[in-house]
């Protein structure tokens, strides 16, 4: 009886341990939608960020840092002061730091808000004081066009989807390049703008409810979180249907800003006529990014895609658009020089060109015995040769897109770029833009 006694005892305990463990994660587990990380089987095409979903913890701060970002408008309230900073707008660097404070000051006096509504507004949050004048925007979003060397593709879109999401919220966009790693953004784009101004000192990192909204690419994954894509999918849709408004915000930043420059426009038109003289219209665009692109998972289970393997889908993908053309005609845009030649080399019958193939050598900032971009010799380039760099990569992603269809991998931000510049019937619905990855489109993975 006793050892009867002690079972059923123990039976119960663990029975209040499971209830316990219910109450305090189930909601959470209600409300969380589909994870492209726990899923291995029918997964969609076209997925969200695969970044962490939630806000992350950032330590604690120091009583100096808390007396510094506290003001005194009332108990259990909380803002920002900038009397520290003496230059605005403030680095992407700085904003980081701002956020990651603010963040640790929310939860202490406005809890947790990240299950909620994107535009939940924090009670506990007073905005920073703002000047009045009829000329300074009603509310805005700003991004910031950091001076690290990273990718140009995820940084543009960024920067789109940050132009989209204005859009959306009848926001004024604005763009902030203070010592931009690629330039100036006229070296590359018809000048951009917008009808009202931003004071730099009224510009807040976080929470997004603030008037004046700056993300940069260091705050990008305190932006683009659970509750944003709780907000933006349409849960009524499955698969990539669901995707619809976030897709959308790329295109529509896409149409507001990516009008090249007549410097870039003339050497597109130029290596365009070249691309149209040699193989026509009819053509596939295959985008091979190399270099220092890596998977997100490891390559032992994730292989980067051998040439076989678009081998095999630009066989497949010819064959259902042009039935009967049997030889495949090819554009194919690289960082890697050597990347055609294996393309070639893979099937006698494709007849391949690449942009910039007679002159782009010299450019190229290869690590020795690798191909591709590597962008730690990327940032060791002058600016000059930098903003060439960037015009031909402008003008690769521009001709890509005329393809008939797109082969590529969605772990590059160019091939995810792609898909927006193609649109969402053409890229989408009409699947003319093809991943050769499990996960495809999804906006930029900004680690640190």
């Amino acid at each position: 009886m006793r050892f009867v006694s002690h079972f059923y005892t123990s039976l119960l305990i663990v029975s209040c341990a499971i209830v316990t463990l219910w109450l305090y994660f189930g909601s959470s587990i209600r409300s969380t939608s589909w994870n492209p990380r726990q899923s291995t089987k029918q997964s969609p095409r076209f997925v969200l960020p695969d970044f962490e979903y939630e806000h992350p913890h950032y330590g604690p701060i120091s009583e100096q840092e808390e007396a510094a970002l506290m003001a005194t408008p009332g108990p259990g309230t909380w803002t920002i002061d900038y009397s520290e900073y003496k230059s605005f707008p403030l680095t992407a660097h700085q904003y980081r730091e701002t956020v990651q404070k603010s963040y640790e000051l929310q939860q202490k006096i406005g809890g947790n808000h990240m299950h909620m509504n994107f535009w939940k507004a924090d009670a506990s949050f007073q905005d920073i004081a703002h000047n009045e004048d009829p000329n300074i925007c009603e509310s805005s979003i700003s991004y910031l066009l950091g001076d690290d060397v990273t990718g140009l593709a995820r940084q543009l879109t960024g920067l789109f989807m940050s132009a989209g999401l204005a859009i959306a919220t009848n926001r004024t966009f604005h763009i902030i390049e203070k010592d931009w790693a690629w330039g100036q953004w006229t070296d590359y784009f018809q000048e951009y703008k917008p009808n009202c101004h931003v004071p730099p000192d009224e510009l807040v990192a976080y929470p997004q409810h603030t008037r004046h909204w700056v993300i940069t690419e260091n705050t990008w994954k305190t932006v683009y979180t659970h509750n944003f894509r709780n907000t933006y999918e349409d849960l009524s849709q499955k698969g990539v249907l669901r995707q619809k408004a976030i897709f959308q915000m790329v295109i529509d930043g896409i149409d507001l800003l990516l009008h090249l420059n007549n410097d870039v426009e003339g050497i597109y038109r130029s290596e365009q006529d070249g691309i149209l003289k040699q193989i026509g219209s009819d053509f596939l665009s295959v985008q091979i990014r190399s270099g220092d692109s890596v998977p997100r998972i490891p390559s032992i289970l994730r292989p980067i895609p051998a040439i076989e393997s678009y081998e095999q889908q630009i066989g497949s993908t010819w064959s259902q658009i042009f039935p009967d053309i049997p030889n495949p005609t090819l554009a194919v845009i690289s960082d890697d020089l050597d990347a055609i030649k294996s393309i070639r080399r893979s099937n006698s019958s494709f007849k391949a060109v690449q942009p910039f193939e007679k002159t782009q050598t010299d450019l190229f900032p290869r690590r020795s015995g690798s191909g591709g971009v590597f962008l730690d010799k990327v940032s060791e380039m002058s600016m000059e040769d930098r903003k060439k760099l960037a015009k031909k990569i402008l003008v690769r992603l521009a001709i890509a897109k005329e393809g008939k269809a797109v082969i590529c991998r969605s772990t590059s931000h160019a091939c995810r770029l792609l898909a927006s510049m193609m649109g969402w019937q053409r890229a989408i619905l009409d699947q003319k833009w093809i991943s050769l990855e499990v996960y495809s489109w999804r906006v930029p993975e900004f680690r640190e």
